[in-house]
């Protein structure tokens, strides 16, 4: 069981580490994914990579519970599929926590290096596709996989499940845009809590380092999602793209420092 961590002295790693989840927190609120920015961003600054997961997860685990409270006042969400998707993701999600807690630094840093350049081709893919399907009611097993895959996911790794849960509830599932993300920060943010217990019983959350993200975070996602309930659909659309290419040149940036 390791230590659990405050934050060292390096103000060079805190700048990086900061300006990054500011960063992540504003694409988060807008379409989700900020993981993808964040936590790269956190391997920049010096941490290791199960203290970076465990960080990552305290920050965007606030950052996401600030977005969903103010996203759930003006979204009329639909209770049928949360009741559905929220305890199913749950248990993924503390599966997958529990099982990364037990990798060693090595694989936890090689998976990183695999799965996140596929993640952002596949968010990439999804994107480009030129149509969207009608919105309609979507069906349990539909349902069922959607948030069983995104919960492993986000409690393994977790960049990019935000977007994977918004293209889910939006392309799988028919719901629209405004909708999706909704319920996909709402499930995110059940995924995120039962990830975070395990990192904590693990000891690799570095405390001081998560709350001056999380507040950067919240910061950048507070100013997305007036944006989103400004502009709605539309802007959404819009940003989708930059927040994949921030990704890609932040992902990029850290096999290049590497």
């Amino acid at each position: 069981m390791w230590t659990i961590l405050n934050a060292g002295s390096n103000s060079h790693g805190w700048l990086i580490a900061v300006g990054g989840h500011l960063l992540a927190g504003f694409c988060d609120a807008i379409a989700g994914g900020g993981g993808i920015i964040g936590l790269p961003a956190l391997l920049l600054a010096g941490l290791p990579p199960h203290l970076a997961l465990g960080t990552n997860k305290l920050s965007s685990t606030i950052g996401t519970a600030l977005t969903t409270l103010r996203l759930m006042r003006v979204v009329r969400v639909r209770r049928s599929t949360l009741i559905v998707a929220i305890p199913i993701a749950m248990v993924a999600s503390t599966a997958g926590a529990m099982w990364v807690a037990i990798w060693t630094p090595k694989m936890v840093k090689m998976a990183m290096t695999l799965v996140l350049p596929i993640m952002l081709i596949l968010l990439v893919w999804h994107q480009i596709r030129t149509e969207s399907p009608p919105v309609g009611q979507s069906h349990p097993a539909m349902l069922s996989g959607v948030s069983m895959g995104s919960g492993l996911y986000d409690g393994i790794l977790g960049p990019g499940v935000g977007t994977m849960l918004l293209m889910g509830f939006h392309r799988v599932l028919g719901q629209s845009w405004l909708l999706a993300s909704a319920h996909a920060k709402c499930v995110n943010l059940s995924t995120n809590m039962m990830a975070l217990v395990v990192f904590f019983a693990n000891g690799v959350v570095a405390v001081k380092w998560g709350i001056m993200c999380a507040v950067a975070n919240g910061v950048g996602g507070w100013v997305g999602i007036r944006l989103v309930l400004r502009y709605g659909d539309q802007l959404i659309k819009k940003l989708i793209p930059i927040m994949l290419s921030a990704a890609i040149a932040t992902l990029l940036y850290h096999v290049g420092w590497g």
